[in-house]
């Protein structure tokens, strides 16, 4: 978490934060993100354990922001027992539900107690994380390593009743020990007391759905149990819902999916289909589609999926007059699926070609749409009729020039050269690459299509890569047609420049020209250019460019940026460790930057690679104040000269703090 939200108060937050009692700490009026970045300015002036020290000879608290303070500097310190005891504090805090520091209890709680630390865990759990975390799966196998099974049972049964999270991990260890039967008993039991609960069928499926990655006992037989009842118990008398009990036990019974699917098809669309439809056929989206035509759009799906279902079968004889109907139902106003390839899959084993009549037919009236012609190949490819295919896209693309001739001209050219180069046979590869050579000629005025053209190239064709890019200026000639470089001319620059086909002076002097576009517009084309040049080590390179970003970084997204400061940072500061430019970076981190991570350990490391021994232990000691469990790096210091400075660090600290856990850790190492 970057730490620049507080520079303008920070002189008054140091001088209270060191000289009033941390019993007063919540009465400071402080504009802060969060817990941590106020303990991280604390420590940056004050040593770890004296803090911790003064802080355990008080009184506790009984405020949630002291507490967490406390919390967290006894969890840096790694003084497990104080840490255990102030979380439980921290559950009965007197504003506990009042407090805005409050919301920062799941994070705090969690950073200060460690993975392996199984009575700390179990607090957290028990007393923080209710609902379990990212993390429960490993609780569970450490508990599980004390042989406390049933204990363990115990314990998760109590909190399945209220969590999925603990009830996925009750039932994950009732599968371990063979009891899982008895689980899917009591809920078959529920379901059959109360079928209309959507949520209830959803999770007993889901769990029966689990078990196949189980192949081996106690825990396979579960998956074998029928789940045929369903169909009998489970209402499934509208449209939808006989639908979407069918999509959700499809990989289970197939033969019980195609009766609900026909059970669908035979039912009208009414007002609860529309309010289920509502709910729940992009209820899994990020951004779910508009639907201009939800009824058609569900019958769509149920003749696709019952088409699936019929083919995987042997029943082509059934799946057929499904196929006709959707390849020749309007799209317009729906989500089209790709129907077409399973119609000539379909037709194939039918032995029939009523669909490929009918496409056939449709030229006439759709041949200017390139998604007319695409469709008329993937036909030809469920049939396997691979030279019908590549005859189709050959006699479409003449349609479309890739010079202008009318909306989206290039477009539908592009689109038509993307389905293609994806589809056709390997016998015709050299063919395509053909295409796409000779598109670099034909279209050499229309940049911003052929770079369209190129990101196809790009992909997968490294041999036509290396001919078209590789020692050319092609790259820089197609990027200086765009003002704005984003993700596409990121993968493109990757890509291109990371071929081993380059001269070296040659890459040096595509580099530069690249180099030169992107200062010509920093904000639209710089920091684009520099994620590039990181993801294929050119640290030295990106450097320059993020240093100008920097410089213009908003501290959130806007229309004009599309990078962050945060984002030019996190590229900068790993570029400077990897340049071996540890002054840069440590000077960054001073700044404010700090990502909860091992910055520090970073700049330790390769300040001790540069020979600045010195100075390697001095930033280790810095990253130890902060916080003493992190430990990543000190293996790579143990074999340099800091290794007897920073064992003397150490023996001193266990002396000291004989509550803390790390110095025998860090100690091990070294030795």
């Amino acid at each position: 978490m970057r730490l620049s939200f507080i520079r303008a108060v920070l002189p008054v937050i140091l001088f209270l934060a060191l000289t009033v009692p941390a019993t007063t700490f919540n009465k400071l009026e402080v504009d802060t993100e969060s817990i941590e970045a106020l303990v991280d300015k604390m420590l940056q002036k004050s040593d770890l354990g004296s803090i911790s020290s003064e802080l355990a000879s008080k009184p506790s608290p009984g405020n949630t922001k002291d507490l967490l303070i406390r919390l967290s500097i006894f969890g840096r310190a790694g003084q497990r027992s104080r840490s255990h005891s102030t979380l439980l504090q921290l559950a009965k805090a007197n504003d506990r539900n009042s407090s805005p520091y409050a919301s920062y209890s799941f994070n705090v709680a969690q950073n200060a107690i460690d993975k392996d630390d199984f009575e700390g865990r179990k607090l957290f759990y028990e007393n923080i994380a209710l609902a379990g975390d990212d993390n429960v799966r490993g609780f569970v196998e450490l508990w599980k390593e004390r042989n406390e099974i049933a204990e363990l049972e115990k314990w998760l049964e109590i909190r399945a009743l209220q969590y999925d999270t603990w009830w996925d991990a009750w039932l994950g260890l009732k599968r371990d020990l063979g009891t899982a039967a008895e689980v899917y008993d009591e809920m078959e039991q529920k379901i059959r007391q109360d079928p209309s609960d959507h949520y209830l069928v959803k999770k007993y499926l889901r769990a029966i759905a689990s078990e196949m990655i189980c192949s081996m006992p106690p825990c396979s037989p579960s998956y074998k149990r029928s789940i045929s009842w369903l169909a009998e118990v489970v209402p499934t008398d509208s449209a939808y819902g006989a639908y979407d009990l069918a999509i959700t036990v499809r990989h289970q019974n197939s033969e019980l999916a195609a009766k609900l699917l026909e059970k669908s098809l035979s039912l009208p669309y009414g007002e609860e289909d529309a309010t289920l439809f509502t709910e729940r056929a992009f209820r899994y989206a990020s951004v779910p589609p508009v639907v201009k035509n939800p009824e058609k759009q569900l019958r769509y799906w149920t003749k696709k999926a019952l088409a699936e279902i019929y083919f995987s079968s042997k029943r082509p004889h059934l799946a057929q007059p499904l196929t006709e109907d959707l390849t020749a139902m309007d799209t317009s106003d729906i989500q089209k699926d790709d129907v077409f390839r399973l119609a000539g899959l379909t037709q194939a084993a039918s032995g029939q070609r009523v669909i490929e009549e009918r496409i056939i037919q449709d030229e006439a009236q759709k041949k200017d749409s390139p998604f007319y012609w695409i469709d008329r190949a993937k036909y030809y490819q469920g049939r396997n009729e691979r030279e019908l295919e590549w005859q189709t896209y050959k006699d479409a693309l003449p349609l479309f020039p890739c010079k202008y001739n009318g909306p989206d001209a290039e477009q539908k050219r592009w689109h038509l050269l993307f389905a293609m180069s994806l589809n056709v046979h390997e016998n015709y590869e050299e063919d395509v690459n053909t295409i796409l050579r000779n598109e670099f000629k034909l279209c050499a005025d229309n940049k911003q299509y052929l770079f369209l053209v190129g990101r196809i190239v790009t992909n997968d064709r490294n041999d036509l890569r290396d001919e078209l890019f590789a020692n050319t200026e092609l790259l820089p000639n197609l990027l200086e047609s765009k003002s704005k470089w984003k993700r596409e001319e990121k993968y493109l620059v990757e890509i291109v420049m990371e071929s081993e086909a380059w001269e070296p002076k040659r890459r040096d002097a595509v580099w530069n020209k690249l180099s030169e576009l992107a200062m010509k517009s920093v904000v639209n084309r710089a920091f684009s250019l520099a994620e590039a040049m990181m993801s294929i080590s050119e640290y030295k390179r990106a450097a320059p460019l993020l240093e100008m970003c920097r410089k213009i970084a908003p501290e959130i997204y806007d229309q004009d940026h599309n990078f962050t400061r945060e984002d030019v940072e996190r590229n900068l500061f790993a570029a400077y460790i990897e340049i071996g430019d540890w002054r840069k970076a440590e000077k960054m981190f001073h700044e404010g930057f700090n990502y909860w991570g091992n910055d520090l350990s970073e700049i330790a490391v390769t300040a001790a690679k540069s020979g600045d021994i010195v100075d390697a232990v001095r930033i280790w000691k810095i990253n130890a104040n902060l916080d003493r469990r992190k430990l990543d790096g000190i293996e790579e210091l143990a074999k340099t000269g800091a290794k007897p400075m920073l064992t003397e660090f150490y023996l001193k600290m266990k002396n000291e703090d004989p509550l803390s856990y790390v110095p025998d850790i860090a100690l091990g190492y070294l030795n």
